[in-house]
């Protein structure tokens, strides 16, 4: 989150599940890179090399730097959001249960569920409906979550814990 990545190359890498939020890859070269599965959120691709870029069932907000540098064909099974769905939306006892989960201080300091000024993060929640039933994550969401006694900073952490419930 809020990584100054400019000038790297990141030729031929795998971002997976990755929770990518205002970097700057700027002048760097992701050549055959592929963002698989990652929430992508207000990233500048600037002057970037993008030659074999593929992003592969990854949810991309606010980020219409990196949609008009790439061809359509690049973007694959991917949402693409202009800003963040409004909360009301989703079922307002899902939001509650999110809302709780500030208690938990990993839960809290991760702001994989929450964006500042306590909005909840809206692309993360969608992320997680497209793979859980809703009355599963209003049930166990709170029991995983509660239970988090170390920091994390990926989706994909909790996307596990929720897993090994099923």
């Amino acid at each position: 989150m809020g990584a100054s990545l400019k000038w790297c190359n990141f030729t031929g890498s795998l971002f997976q599940s990755s929770l990518l939020r205002g970097v700057l890859f700027r002048g760097g070269s992701l050549r055959h890179v592929v963002f698989k599965e990652c929430i992508i959120n207000a990233c500048d691709l600037d002057r970037c090399k993008t030659e074999g870029l593929m992003i592969d069932k990854c949810y991309i907000v606010s980020s219409n730097n990196l949609i008009n540098r790439l061809d359509p064909s690049q973007i694959i099974d991917s949402k693409v959001y202009k800003s963040f769905p409004e909360k009301e939306l989703f079922n307002p006892i899902l939001i509650d249960v999110i809302q709780e989960l500030r208690k938990n201080d990993f839960v809290r300091r991760s702001s994989v569920l929450h964006r500042k000024l306590n909005k909840i993060d809206t692309i993360t929640l969608t992320y997680l409906l497209d793979r859980f039933d809703e009355n599963f994550l209003i049930e166990q969401l709170p029991n995983v979550c509660m239970k988090i006694e170390r920091e994390f900073h990926t989706i994909s952490y909790i996307d596990q814990l929720l897993r090994k419930q099923v």
